[in-house]
């Protein structure tokens, strides 16, 4: 029996000492934003008229906002844009859904912004993050700044826009290719008021204050799908995007 005890004993104090011995990872708590200034690409060399899109926009290393493309200004299909118009009335309709409502282009006085502009030809995220430089990592949604492009607006200037309308912008948030939660905006509503509703200055959507309101979640992310819905006729399932932030927990 006293050997027994012994043996529990002598086990118990390595176990102890073995985790004594492991190493306290280092952790930390940080908002990450993404303004499109600050795109890893020469903006001023690679735009042309005004625009500029490729299969990929990084930031950080951590972030890249998708689009359909072959190559830098080649080929593109649906997804983002990277813009720095300031809309004009005279441009055509194809060019105004890539100018956003706002005379000022981006948000909060910056020179870029996203467009996104839903296609039938789209990536399988819209954006993507990259954590594996970490040891673990949880993310949760902050917001970002929304407004409807020129093209939206300039309906509604001209009369196009009726009742039963509407323009809605669902996010959906993925981990592992499984969904962990969306949220969603309308950006034109003719459709749930007798009072139309338009997004054409830009509007910071705080999507964590929203969520904690309505008592709902959103589970950590690694990608982030937009959908699109609209009523149909003359809207296009495009909006204008600018200072996205996320806050991530990780451990190093």
């Amino acid at each position: 029996m006293k050997n027994s005890f012994k043996i529990v004993m002598i086990a118990a104090a390595v176990a102890l000492m073995a985790s004594c011995m492991e190493t306290k990872r280092a952790t930390s708590t940080f908002s990450l934003g993404t303004t499109f200034e600050m795109t890893d690409y020469d903006i001023e060399k690679n735009v042309v008229d005004s625009i500029m899109f490729s299969p990929l926009f990084s930031w950080e290393n951590i972030t890249y906002f998708h689009a359909t493309a072959t190559g830098i200004n080649l080929g593109y299909q649906g997804g983002f844009v990277l813009s720095t118009k300031k809309g004009k009335a005279d441009d055509s309709e194809d060019m105004r859904v890539f100018s956003s409502a706002d005379p000022n282009a981006g948000a909060l006085g910056s020179l870029c912004y996203l467009v996104f502009n839903k296609t039938p030809n789209m990536p399988k995220y819209d954006i993507e993050y990259d954590f594996s430089s970490y040891y673990s990592c949880i993310s949760s949604i902050m917001g970002f700044y929304v407004c409807n492009s020129l093209y939206t607006k300039m309906l509604n200037d001209n009369g196009e826009i009726n009742p039963g309308d509407y323009l809605k912008l669902k996010v959906n948030f993925y981990k592992a290719d499984s969904l962990v939660g969306s949220v969603e905006k309308y950006l034109v509503d003719y459709y749930t008021s007798n009072i139309l509703k338009m997004v054409n200055e830009w509007e910071a959507w705080d999507i964590g204050k929203e969520l904690t309101d309505t008592h709902a979640t959103v589970g950590s992310f690694d990608a982030i799908k937009f959908e699109v819905e609209t009523s149909g006729g003359k809207l296009r399932p495009c909006f204008c995007l600018d200072n996205f932030i996320i806050q991530l927990n990780v451990e190093y």
